[in-house]
């Protein structure tokens, strides 16, 4: 195929992709978590900071399962580490409720901050 080349790392290699994961901009494979907040509110501010930070991340609405855990909206977010992007919602002081990580076979699991 000719576009191949668009998902190959520095390498030249296409990696395999597991569910919940994509190829960031350097080629590396990107996890993609979720992270809830107490209010749309924060989930918005939250959005407006990591997306001014150059992070890639999307506001939606949560599963009906986590909505009986707090707010009814997430930040869906790509990312090799989710550290850095907590650590910048903290230094904004946007409070955030729980971070879920998207298994290989599909499923969030509950990152331990």
């Amino acid at each position: 195929m000719d576009n191949l080349g668009a998902i190959t790392n520095s390498t030249g290699f296409a990696p395999f992709l597991l569910p919940g994961h994509r190829l960031g901009q350097e080629g590396f494979a990107m996890k993609q978590y979720y992270i809830t907040f107490r209010s749309v509110t924060f989930a918005q501010r939250g959005e407006a900071q990591l997306k001014k930070a150059g992070h890639r991340c999307v506001l939606q609405r949560t599963p009906r399962w986590m909505e009986e855990q707090g707010c009814g909206y997430d930040l869906r977010i790509w990312a090799r580490e989710i550290g850095p992007v907590i650590a910048l919602l903290q230094e904004e002081n946007i409070p955030i409720r729980r971070v879920y990580l998207q298994t290989p076979d599909g499923e969030l699991e509950e990152v331990i901050l």
